[in-house]
């Protein structure tokens, strides 16, 4: 009798260490976005519309049709220790120039604490992954027609240097800034848009 009950205490020891080991796998470390890494989202609320002007006076219109904040799934065994915040946003246009890639996307992750984060951006077919471009982004000065503002420090990302394009080719570049996101493109015909106007969310 005493044998079978040392047998079952070490069995439920053995049980106890098990489970524990189990419950200590489901947990992770959260890795946040910083207000600065949040710099790149903070242009765009949900419902806003934002409107470009052509060189040859067209207009482009995109709402902000999703905003998304959430982890990536927990899984220290087969994946990492670490859920990454992440925020993505997508932009819907008026006008499809190419069915397949008919919208804008941004997207954060935090995928690393001691690096400032890089962000994931499509506009129409031409796209920046830092995952596949690992080089530093680019800057340079634009004054903008449309609104006679000032960059000094506007991003730009151009077909074959750090951008890949996909589809119809449809643009050749685009201009991004931290503080009003996406303010200028140019199409493969040399049509140059640039923002105009963005709705306010009430």
């Amino acid at each position: 009798m005493v044998i079978f009950l040392k047998k079952q205490f070490i069995c439920l020891n053995v049980l106890i260490i098990f489970i524990t080991i189990i419950l200590s796998s489901c947990e992770c470390r959260k890795r946040e976005l910083s207000n600065l890494d949040k710099q790149w989202v903070e242009p765009y609320t949900l419902g806003q519309c934002i409107i470009f002007k052509s060189s040859l006076n067209n207009f482009d219109t995109f709402k902000v049709a999703a905003i998304r904040e959430f982890y990536t799934d927990c899984n220290r065994i087969e994946k990492s220790e670490f859920q990454n915040n992440i925020i993505s946003i997508e932009l819907i246009p008026n006008n499809c120039p190419d069915k397949n890639y008919c919208r804008v996307s941004l997207e954060i992750q935090k995928d690393d604490e001691s690096e400032a984060i890089l962000p994931f951006i499509r506009v129409f077919t031409l796209e920046y992954a830092p995952s596949i471009q690992k080089k530093k982004l680019k800057t340079t000065q634009l004054k903008l027609s449309t609104t006679k503002k000032q960059y000094n420090s506007a991003f730009i990302f151009s077909s074959g240097d750090l951008t890949d394009s996909f589809g119809s080719h449809y643009l050749i570049n685009f201009y991004w800034d931290k503080e009003d996101g996406l303010i200028s493109y140019t199409t493969s015909k040399n049509e140059v848009f640039e923002l105009l106007s963005k709705s306010s969310v009430n």
